[in-house]
């Protein structure tokens, strides 16, 4: 019997294959032009741009944009205090009471509202016009001033904050949960705008909605810079809504919002969450950061797509030998698409670099972007030097690099997605648009191992 033999560098080079040195189709003949078109559409099967979820789509009346409603000492023109006492004294006796339990919050940046609802010195206020802050002072309507040391709880989510001054208040407003003012009601709102302090200014009641995780009232009214943290009351003299912002709305409206009593009551009721001024703004830069990087996501998740969509339309072509080159070249047409999505991923990758480069954030929450960074990156990297490859060994090469990077940078973004749901758990309180995080998160999965054009997640791994 005849025993084959193999010379030395074919056993090379088996041995090196079957070891995993050398891939295993680098044995095999050059692949097709056929062989690649349908690497490419298993690749990139074609697809239509998907919609944004109903969990991404925003209301009519979401907030696009804020501005909050707090002063800083350079846009005051004047010191002194001025009360309107002659325009005071004509409001009915519920209205002057209320008005008499509000009180201004004066902090080293800026200066905005607050209003006592308690006896025992318990002042409710917004929590952006404490939040950054190194500490802050209180002022009574009787010209008191109080200096805080402690905030005794916060809330991110409902834009609320409560302060005690160590003295007792006979004239407060009590929150009363049943409190309702149908729209078209006349309201109140106490502030300092300017140079005003205490100022009342009335208003209309324009809608209630919900945003996110809490309760707004948007009201229709003439204030401005002073306003934040005051008290909306109604005719009968109760506390409605705190002042929160102007806000930009998705229907191209602007108008004045203000969290409403539900969301007061649900945050009074809750336990409470004190805090000093410095743990609270280093916690505010890892919320604020969290906000910028749940909008991210949302726009990393649509361009990703973008990218799929218009990398499906990419063809591959030969090129017909010349008498200077008797091999056939490969080229990539309809490339504009794919070429003008990627460039997408440079800014994104940018907006990634200002995060990793803010120092102060949440370990978890950094590491997860680091890696998701890095690994766009590579992506982007495989996605530029895809044209150059003219040979089918090469390309068919830089397609399995592309299909292993896509991998990588999906799930690392899966990673630092399931990361800023832990960043702000730990904050205690739950990062903005978080329906739409977690939708994201269904659509990325955890870190795994890549195997051909599927993701096998590891044993164990947390979903």
């Amino acid at each position: 019997m005849k025993v084959r033999t193999f010379r030395t560098p074919q056993l090379a080079v088996l041995l090196l294959a079957l070891a995993g040195i050398i891939p295993v189709f680098a044995l095999t003949s050059s692949p097709t032009l056929e062989d690649l078109r349908a690497e490419w559409i298993s690749l990139f099967p074609a697809q239509v741009l998907r919609a944004e979820s109903p969990a991404l789509a925003p209301d009519a009346f979401g907030i696009l944009h804020k501005e909050f409603l707090f002063i800083r000492p350079d846009e005051i023109h004047s010191t002194g205090l001025f009360r309107s006492w002659q325009t005071i004294r004509d409001y009915p006796a519920p209205l002057r009471r209320a008005h008499a339990a509000c009180v201004k919050i004066i902090t080293p940046n800026w200066h905005g509202a607050g209003v006592v609802v308690s006896p025992d010195g318990d002042i409710l206020t917004s929590y952006h016009l404490v939040a950054g802050v190194p500490g802050a002072c209180v002022m009574t309507l009787e010209g008191q001033v109080f200096t805080l040391t402690n905030i005794v709880s916060y809330s991110a989510i409902h834009d609320l904050a409560l302060l005690k001054i160590p003295a007792e208040t006979p004239v407060f407003l009590p929150i009363n949960d049943g409190v309702f003012v149908p729209v078209g009601a006349a309201l109140s709102i106490v502030g300092h705008p300017g140079d005003i302090a205490w100022k009342l200014t009335p208003g209309t009641v324009i809608r209630h909605f919900e945003e996110g995780h809490t309760s707004l009232l948007h009201f229709d009214s003439d204030i401005g810079h002073g306003n934040s943290g005051g008290a909306v009351i109604d005719q009968e003299g109760r506390l409605c809504a705190i002042t929160a912002c102007i806000a930009q709305l998705a229907d191209g409206s602007k108008v004045k919002a203000g969290v409403d009593i539900r969301a007061i009551h649900a945050f009074m009721s809750s336990a409470r969450n004190p805090s000093s001024f410095s743990h609270l703004a280093e916690a505010d830069k890892n919320w604020r950061m969290s906000e910028f990087l749940g909008t991210l996501s949302v726009i990393m998740d649509l361009w990703i797509r973008e990218w799929q969509s218009a990398m499906a339309l990419v063809s591959i072509v030969e090129e017909t030998p010349t008498p200077l080159s008797s091999s056939k070249r490969l080229h990539l047409i309809k490339t504009r698409g794919a070429t003008d999505a990627s460039m997408k991923f440079l800014l994104l990758r940018s907006l990634m670099s200002h995060c990793e480069n803010t120092g102060g954030l949440d370990p978890r929450l950094y590491q997860s972007m680091s890696e998701s960074g890095h690994a766009m990156d590579q992506l982007i990297d495989c996605s530029a030097s895809l044209p150059e490859f003219t040979s089918a060994d090469r390309l068919q090469s830089a397609m399995k690099k592309i299909a292993t990077r896509r991998a990588d940078a999906l799930n690392s973004f899966g990673q630092a997605l399931a990361s800023l749901e832990e960043s702000g758990r730990m904050q205690e309180t739950v990062p903005p648009r978080q329906d739409a995080i977690r939708t994201l998160c269904k659509a990325y999965p955890h870190p795994g191992d890549y195997v051909g054009s599927t993701l096998r997640t590891r044993p164990g791994s947390p979903r």
